[in-house]
């Protein structure tokens, strides 16, 4: 990154404030870089490709401070904070279940090329660029026209602008500096491999996140991060379905995927109507939208009747509080002992037992990469 930076000097009281900001707290700049590893080598991959100066892709840490799910007041969103109408601009499409702005590989695809239509658009003056990013390029240009009419120059730093567009590119210049020469700000930056950390994989179907987290022994708080575009924690019916996971966990993904049938990538619930229910009330119960529960079971429109039987695809946050008033300790669970049969995997049997692969590791002190023994014993403590 640092051999790719290119953007011009900028000699700017704003930037040093920003220096010494950013800087106050060295546990804030760890913060950001530690969720910036996950997505800068693609990010940088992808300004290279365009040939912009590598500074670009340190772009969200001024917008998100690379959090995938960030939301600013006036309802940007995402790594690159797009607000709706601009995220229509770029096909980064909007629904109860899934938005795209908050997809990191989709949101930085349409970033780019906003970005580089504002550089044609600005004779390749990358400080009006990236202004135009945060306010508008038709903002620009007026407060350009204004300095014109009065004798004055047109460059960045000479522009009227409001507060947050004049201290956006010192923002900017301010990370970059800190990232150029840490040492001389008294900054440890985090270790970032040079490869690429995140993998698509197509789950085929609707899955909840947390239950793939939890199939593949990974934090479920992490892959939510990961794919925070996805609303409710589980991808839409109708798709999409492409799932970022790390690459070191791609091939548990790919194997759990194909032991599962799509009915099992789900956490379901069975919910009887009641007289005077409506579908409102039950999705607001369940935490998941009416869409969803219409989807699920083929309603076309809000009747329903007493007696009648809905399956409900609980959401991530809905199946956390049933998981919460559910939970019992080890010392309330009964202890068994299960014998690993020919072809059965970890995931196969905490399913088996309703416990997480994660417990199961952790109660017999083995690897969820592991691989099981024929007759092999594990204890599991499954509910009473």
């Amino acid at each position: 990154m640092r051999q790719g930076f290119g953007l011009p000097y900028l000699d700017s009281e704003r930037v040093r404030h920003y220096e010494r900001r950013f800087t106050a707290k060295p546990e804030y700049i760890t913060r950001i870089f530690k969720r910036a590893s996950w997505f800068l080598p693609s990010i940088l991959s992808e300004v290279e490709k365009r040939g912009y100066p590598s500074e670009i892709a340190l772009l969200p840490a001024v917008e998100s401070a690379f959090m995938t799910d960030a939301k600013s007041h006036s309802g940007a969103s995402g790594l690159w904070q797009f607000i709706a109408s601009t995220g229509r601009i770029y096909d980064m499409h909007n629904n109860d279940w899934y938005d795209a702005r908050r997809d990191p590989d989709l949101s930085t695809q349409a970033a780019m090329q906003f970005l580089g239509e504002l550089n044609t658009r600005f004779n390749g003056d990358w400080f009006l660029s990236l202004a135009g990013y945060n306010a508008g390029g038709g903002n620009i240009e007026k407060a350009m026209r204004n300095n014109i009419s009065r004798g004055l120059p047109t460059d960045y730093s000479s522009l009227k602008l409001r507060k947050e567009t004049t201290d956006y590119v010192p923002k900017l210049i301010a990370f970059k500096n800190i990232v150029n020469n840490p040492e001389a700000y008294g900054v440890s930056l985090p270790k970032m491999p040079n490869r690429q950390m995140l993998q698509n994989i197509d789950a085929g179907s609707q899955i909840n996140l947390k239950l793939l987290a939890s199939a593949i022994d990974m934090n479920s708080k992490t892959l939510l991060f990961l794919n925070s575009a996805y609303k409710h924690g589980v991808t839409p019916p109708e798709g999409p379905h492409r799932i970022q996971v790390p690459i070191e966990k791609v091939a548990m993904a790919k194997q759990v995927m194909a032991t599962l049938t799509p009915q099992k990538q789900m956490h379901w619930a069975q919910y009887t109507v009641k007289r005077g229910d409506v579908l409102n009330r039950i999705s607001q119960k369940h935490k998941v939208s009416v869409n969803a529960i219409r989807q699920a079971n083929r309603i076309s429109g809000h009747a329903i009747h007493p007696g009648q039987v809905l399956r409900i695809p609980l959401s991530s946050q809905s199946v956390a509080m049933v998981q919460h008033n559910t939970t019992k300790t080890k010392a309330q669970n009964k202890k068994i002992t299960h014998q690993v049969r020919k072809g059965e995997s970890l995931w196969q049997i905490a399913q088996r037992y309703g416990v997480k692969v994660a417990q199961i590791t952790r109660w017999n002190n083995i690897r969820a990469q592991g691989t099981l023994r024929l007759g092999q014993k594990l204890i599991i403590y499954t509910a009473t």
